[in-house]
């Protein structure tokens, strides 16, 4: 674990916050760049994400409160202290994708075409932000004895366990790469944006079951639930996406 990265005249940075805005830069040129490609603003754009992402931390952090809502019971004024990390990607794409909307309609920009346009994007910044994960020692594994167990010692969690952390932002990091090389290949406006949502909702619900998390249903997560709920919201929404776009030729 390395929760502060370095300090200057008494300031710490930490390095979950600083792994997350960085994976969020990272992502928003790489964004900037390609909708100068499509003609499209990028002040436009980059409004638009300002308001997403600040909305997705907030959705993020609500979820992760009300999933380990006990850890606050006696310190509320913890659930603002972001540095200590405690995000929810779930909470965060329900926040996103509401303002996303809004702002979308602002700037009467088609939302799936916008969605589609920034979508390869956004597991580069997860990845990204995952790494701040485990330099920070939460979203930790279970206890298992395996060659790529580590201890987070500083998170007051005892035994070597999984780093979950480490494995999604691999697993986010091919998405990565399989979404960009798939752009201007799409076949209907939001291919990219339902294979991504797709691909995410597996992979979390199979890296869940190597989470330290509390199980609530049937011994699945919040996570898990919620992973089911997208994936069967995804299906459906790329074949009607696909079929509108068969009686449109």
């Amino acid at each position: 674990m390395h929760r502060i990265l370095f300090s200057f005249d008494g300031l710490k940075v930490y390095s979950w916050g600083f792994m997350v805005a960085l994976g969020i830069i990272i992502a928003t040129i790489f964004i900037l760049r390609e909708a100068e490609k499509k003609d499209i603003n990028p002040d436009n754009i980059l409004n638009i994400g300002m308001v997403s992402i600040f909305c997705s931390l907030i959705g993020a952090r609500i979820y992760y409160v009300i999933e380990h809502h006990q850890d606050f019971a006696n310190n509320l004024i913890s659930v603002f202290y972001l540095w200590d990390g405690g995000l929810v990607f779930y909470g965060g794409l329900i926040g996103f994708a509401l303002a996303f909307y809004f702002m979308a309609k602002h700037y009467k920009i088609n939302l799936l075409t916008l969605a589609d346009l920034i979508t390869p994007f956004l597991p580069l910044a997860y990845a990204v932000g995952r790494i701040g994960c485990f330099l920070n020692g939460c979203c930790y594994g279970i206890v298992a004895n395996t060659p790529i167990s580590v201890v987070f010692a500083d998170a007051n969690v005892p035994g070597k366990r999984i780093p979950t952390q480490l494995i999604d932002s691999f697993v986010s990091f091919l998405f990565f790469i399989y979404l960009y090389f798939q752009r201007g290949k799409e076949k209907f406006i939001g291919d990219l944006t339902t294979k991504y949502l797709i691909m995410y909702s597996i992979s979390r619900f199979l890296i869940e079951f190597l989470r330290d998390e509390a199980r609530i249903f049937f011994g699945l997560t919040h996570s898990q639930v919620f992973s089911i709920i997208l994936f069967i919201f995804a299906i459906i929404l790329r074949n009607y996406l696909k079929r509108k776009s068969l009686q449109t030729v």
